[in-house]
């Protein structure tokens, strides 16, 4: 069973006699073979007596980081039944497993716990000042290489309640078995849950994070460090990047320059010391007297123009010539740079992420009187840049006035021929009104024509048609003569002459058939379509005749 480290001194005694003996033998051996002569004393003795050997005592003591991680693992929280003993030297579960580069664990312990029915195994490295992050990096990056090529890995971060800054949670699935694992950081502590229950290492992993953060507190420098810190370490694989402080050099407030020629010429600027923080830039020469026009002043165009396009029809006014449009100078700063930072090389004693001694780190080396001399001399420059930036601004307002002088007469003049632009848009459109008047009267006229002159052709040809038709019916057919035979009547019993009676000749003449008519006309036919019918628009009266609509007068004079 291995020792567990604690906060007292040890004790290593070196062995007896026998053992110095043999080491000093040995000693002497090897330098007589590597060429160096062996010094003796005038007795001839190559060996001094050995004399009775001394305790050494080598004193260790427990890192900070040692010391938390213990106390999490062998204090966890409420509702956790550890499982065995705790384990030191241990490597981070698959898929984690792999070596980072440029880091590894500073300390490594784990133990099993039963939490609510599940066995979980937590796992807790502490990496050096601001390494951890870096290293929680890479191996969630590699993840999928780390498993091999008969593993499959699935990570996602954690979302809702996530423990800790960088949490992810991996699904592993390696030669047949599955495992989950949950990993966060606090600081460059990095807490690994493994399991075969997703959501309870999860809610492990936050009850976990829970009580990282309480014993870190006084203990880690920065528990919410980021990759970027790491560059502070010489051991980065970003690569190393001096520790800098922000330092801020300021002068005095910079008035306005001012605008009368008379103004008594000031001190120049390049004639102060640096040292003196009271003086103040000079004046920039003022030349002609300025309006003092706020920073920046107002933009002074109404509306911008848009004229209309000249129609076809005759328009009144004409549009004004076109002006330009003028620009608003730009306006500087409303008052001048009166400080600026610049980062200076300073002693990182303290350290990255959880800090150099939580790990037994110790700091790198810091050059205190080159910090000293870099500091001064850029502090001279950055006065010199905020004096000289001060006298640029006084110039840049003096400029800013005159330019917007300028402008103000150009707006005024801009304005008015926009003002002259919608006064004659409003004539025109109302010229553009009458013409659009004007041209759906001609619509409705040529259309009134137009149906006039249809019903006149339909009127006429329905005419011509009907006397056409008259005149064809007025003209008889020729009649047909037919004779209506005549036949004579018989009775069905013939007389008998009396024979007691002798007929005797008598003077009237004997009956005779009744005479047929003569020849007689049949009544003449009629033609088909007549008598021919008169069309209904013979009956009725042509549309009156339109009136041309006038055309608009000519607005021009």
């Amino acid at each position: 069973m291995r020792r567990k480290p604690s906060d007292r001194q040890g004790t290593m005694l070196l062995g007896g006699a026998a053992a110095v003996a043999a080491i000093s033998l040995a000693a002497t051996a090897v330098t007589a073979l590597i060429g160096f002569p062996v010094l003796t004393d005038d007795g001839g003795s190559a060996v001094e007596p050995v004399q009775a050997p001394e305790a050494v005592a080598a004193s260790w003591k427990q890192t900070p980081a040692t010391t938390v991680l213990t106390d999490v693992l062998n204090n966890p929280p409420s509702g956790w039944k550890a499982e065995g003993n705790l384990q030191s030297a241990v490597v981070a579960p698959l898929p984690y497993s792999c070596p980072v580069q440029n880091s590894a664990a500073s300390t490594s312990l784990a133990r099993s716990y039963t939490i609510n029915g599940s066995r979980i195994r937590v796992t807790l490295q502490a990496y050096t000042a601001g390494l951890g992050a870096e290293a929680l990096s890479q191996m969630h990056s590699g993840a999928s290489v780390c498993a091999g090529a008969e593993g499959a890995v699935a990570q996602s971060p954690i979302y809702g309640e996530a423990p800790g800054t960088d949490s992810m949670v991996a699904s592993v699935s390696h030669g047949g078995q599955r495992t989950s694992v949950a990993s966060f950081r606090v600081g460059d502590v990095i807490a690994y849950t493994t399991g075969s229950n997703s959501q309870a290492l999860i809610d492990a992993a936050v009850e976990l994070d829970a009580t990282l953060d309480s014993k870190l507190k006084g203990v880690c420098a920065n528990p919410g460090s980021s990759a970027e810190d790491a560059s502070r370490s010489p051991f980065s694989l970003a690569g190393y990047k001096q520790f800098t402080q922000p330092v801020t050099v300021r002068i005095p407030a910079v008035d306005l320059p001012s605008t009368t020629p008379s103004a008594p010429p000031s001190a120049k600027a390049s004639e102060k010391a640096s040292g003196k923080a009271e003086t103040k830039p000079a004046p920039a020469d003022n030349g002609p007297a300025l309006t003092p026009y706020p920073i920046p002043a107002p933009d002074l165009i109404d509306t911008v123009a848009e004229p209309m396009a000249e129609p076809v029809f005759p328009v009144w006014p004409p549009m004004p010539a076109a002006v330009a449009l003028p620009e608003a100078p730009k306006a500087p700063a409303a008052e001048a740079t009166t400080e600026k930072s610049f980062p200076v090389a300073a002693d990182d004693t303290t350290g990255p992420g959880c800090g150099w001694s939580f790990t037994g780190l110790k700091a790198p080396g810091f050059d205190a009187a080159t910090a000293k001399a870099s500091e001064k001399k850029q502090s001279e420059q950055a006065r010199k840049d905020l004096e000289a930036g001060a006298k640029d601004w006084q110039t840049a307002v003096l400029k800013y006035w005159k330019s917007y002088g300028t402008y103000k007469d150009a707006a005024a003049t801009y304005n008015t021929y926009a003002d002259k632009v919608a006064e004659t848009n409003q004539a025109w459109l109302e010229i553009a009104a009458d013409w659009d008047r004007y041209n759906a009267e001609l619509d409705e006229y040529n259309s009134d024509v137009a149906a006039r002159e249809d019903f006149l052709a339909r009127r006429d040809a329905a005419r011509s048609e009907y006397e056409k038709q008259v005149k064809t019916c007025s003209i008889p057919l020729p009649a047909e003569e037919t004779e209506v035979p005549q036949v004579p009547e018989t009775d069905d019993e013939t007389d008998e002459p009396d024979p007691s009676s002798t007929a005797s000749p008598s003077a009237s003449p004997s009956p005779t058939a009744s005479p047929s008519p003569s020849p007689t006309a049949s009544e003449p036919k009629t033609r088909p379509g007549c008598p021919a019918e008169k069309p209904e628009i013979l009956n009725q009266d042509a549309p009156a005749v339109p009136k041309a609509p006038a055309m608009p007068a000519d607005p021009r004079p």
